[in-house]
């Protein structure tokens, strides 16, 4: 077992099993992102200067959307181990305050996405363009090669490349049913 990232959004039926079409396509593999995704959000925590830094400083982005996505809804975990009502309610503030910061952020999602994918598809061999911090948790010669390349549908074996190409799908899927603000979840 290990940590999951996973894609969420303010459209609830996204996740019923009434609608088909994103149950086949979630079941393909298609809107997974992998755990090795995960472990790339999660480097800011690891790292110096993580890969996301680096990939939006070589494609001269401001990334800072995408970490925003992590901060929604993170807060509301601890509240289970919280006693006092005046805690509990600094929580809730400070939840509220991080969705604020990204209510209806889903088109500046997909212009970054796109932007990152679109960007990274002229390099060759994006690994040798990254530097790896002397403390490489993501395999990083996998992961970043080959970004055009798709490998097998599904969870654990996706590069860079595949897991942006479905976190746009996802995105523009999610769109497409009325969603307008995407954040990230762990567990």
């Amino acid at each position: 077992m290990g940590l999951d990232i996973r894609l969420r959004t303010d459209v609830k039926m996204l996740y019923s099993s009434d609608l088909e079409e994103y149950q086949y396509l979630f079941e393909r593999g298609d809107h997974h992102l992998s755990r090795t995704f995960c472990n790339f959000m999660c480097r800011k925590n690891v790292v110096y200067t993580p890969e996301l830094n680096q990939i939006g400083k070589l494609l001269n982005l401001d990334i800072s959307p995408l970490y925003k996505m992590e901060e929604f809804d993170e807060y509301l975990e601890f509240l289970e181990f919280i006693e006092l009502e005046e805690e509990r309610k600094q929580v809730i503030d400070k939840n509220n305050a991080a969705r604020e910061k990204i209510e209806g952020n889903i088109d500046i999602i997909i212009k970054l996405v796109s932007q990152i994918i679109n960007g990274l598809s002229k390099f060759d061999d994006l690994v040798d363009k990254l530097w790896d911090n002397d403390y490489d948790t993501l395999d990083n010669p996998i992961y970043f090669s080959e970004f055009k390349k798709e490998r097998e549908k599904g969870y654990n074996n996706n590069n860079f490349g595949q897991d942006l190409r479905s976190f746009e799908q996802f995105l523009l899927f999610a769109k497409n049913q009325g969603a307008k603000t995407v954040w990230f979840s762990y567990g």
